[in-house]
């Protein structure tokens, strides 16, 4: 059985290597069988709402999808969860959530954000949600 996805998705996180849309669709069309995580469908939607909030000003360094998605749990209706990785959410945790909401939305209605600044991601050794994410994240960037 090849490598998880997300096992490789980490590695190119952690040498820092960003992965564009085609570069993660790649990386999830690799998984074979039962171990499939995060559709390409779902990483490809995560990878255009990260985009989308770019063009919009929002200096996003990453996204983590995590639960369901993450796991090869999820079903037709499951959310996505998402982790919105940014340093404005270290200055101002709730910053533009609305804006985020509303522009995740206009993506897919399924895409639920979740803003965290960069600094408390890698930090934060309290938060379940955070140590969740790291555990059983896919990184898209």
């Amino acid at each position: 059985m090849p490598p998880k996805t997300h096992n490789l998705l980490r590695l190119a996180e952690l040498a820092s290597i960003s992965l564009d849309q085609e570069r993660a669709e790649f990386l999830g069309e690799m998984m074979m069988g039962d171990g499939k995580l995060a559709s390409r469908t779902v990483i490809g939607k995560v990878a255009k709402y990260l985009n989308v909030l770019r063009r919009h000003g929002l200096p996003v360094s990453k996204g983590i999808i995590y639960g369901s998605n993450a796991r090869d749990e999820a079903g037709p209706d499951s959310d996505i969860d998402l982790l919105v990785i940014s340093p404005l959410f270290d200055e101002n945790p709730r910053a533009r959530v609305g804006e985020m909401w509303r522009l995740a939305s206009e993506v897919d209605s399924h895409i639920e954000p979740v803003p965290v600044g960069e600094k408390r991601f890698e930090k934060d050794d309290v938060s379940p949600l955070l140590e969740i994410a790291r555990q059983e994240g896919l990184v898209v960037t």
